[in-house]
């Protein structure tokens, strides 16, 4: 299946690169399609990069003093499903995210450019950023639903851990690592493909948008990554602490009723 991924994205990334994205007059849905399916494909690699990551930060934690960074990754290592799961959808946002910032600095991709001269050149853009502002907008949501669905998982270790010693501000630190590990290692997968995918597609951007190519800088990527951090982190505590809310208010309600 990935095989298969790949090998449309390369075709595609190919077409758009030779014929770009208005060949025979019209937009093709396959070439335009095309950095979207590299997105998704490198949300795959770096899904797949992280249980050995994941192995290498483990074995590095055991030799540092402090069990704050340990105790967060093996909580990982053990219930890994929704670490997969904000790794595929962040590293996919920010990708689109990424790539909707390169072409609106590609002369062309501004305001200024009348839509006379290149009718594609405002649609494309706006369109890439509505679906980059949904993507960051859906990948703090799944943050949230895995760490209010993984909530009763988290206060069970936590009790256990708390028998050991552990205070509430460490079984904190333990939550913050279980929630930044995995937005890290979005962040990394996703800026690396944003890097590459504008100069695969340079000539149909150039194309559609006018101008002589895509201008990249770290500036570029540093909005992205700096809004998707504190938000996926703010997103997961706060259905984290959703949850604990929902349980308590449970808890309440139990006694209520059994004081009845």
């Amino acid at each position: 299946m990935t095989a298969a991924a790949a090998a449309l994205c390369i075709a595609g990334l190919d077409q758009a690169h030779t014929s770009g994205l208005a060949a025979g007059g019209g937009v093709d849905f396959y070439t335009a399609c095309a950095p979207l399916l590299a997105s998704t494909l490198a949300s795959v690699v770096t899904l797949a990069l992280g249980p050995p990551v994941l192995r290498l930060l483990l074995r590095w934690s055991r030799r540092r003093r402090g069990a704050i960074l340990l105790l967060g990754l093996g909580r990982i290592a053990r219930t890994p499903a929704p670490a997969a799961v904000t790794v595929f959808i962040l590293t996919l946002a920010l990708s689109t995210a990424d790539l909707t910032l390169a072409l609106h600095r590609t002369p062309g991709g501004a305001a200024t450019q009348t839509s006379a001269t290149q009718p594609l050149a405002q649609p494309s853009a706006s369109y890439l950023a509505a679906l980059a502002a949904a993507a960051l907008a859906a990948g703090c949501l799944i943050v949230a639903l895995a760490a209010f669905g993984e909530a009763a998982q988290r206060r069970a270790s936590t009790a256990r851990l708390t028998v050991t010693g552990m205070t509430a501000g460490q079984g904190h630190g333990v939550m913050l690592v279980e929630l930044a590990a995995p937005v890290l290692l979005a962040v990394v997968g996703g800026t690396l493909t944003a890097f590459a995918l504008p100069w695969a597609v340079r000539p149909a951007l150039s194309a559609v948008l006018g101008g002589s190519g895509t201008r990249l800088s770290p500036a570029t990527f540093a909005a992205p990554v700096s809004a998707l951090i504190p938000l996926a982190l703010a997103a997961g505590l706060l259905g984290a602490a959703l949850a604990r809310r929902g349980a308590a208010g449970a808890l309440r309600l139990g006694d209520q009723a059994q004081g009845d």
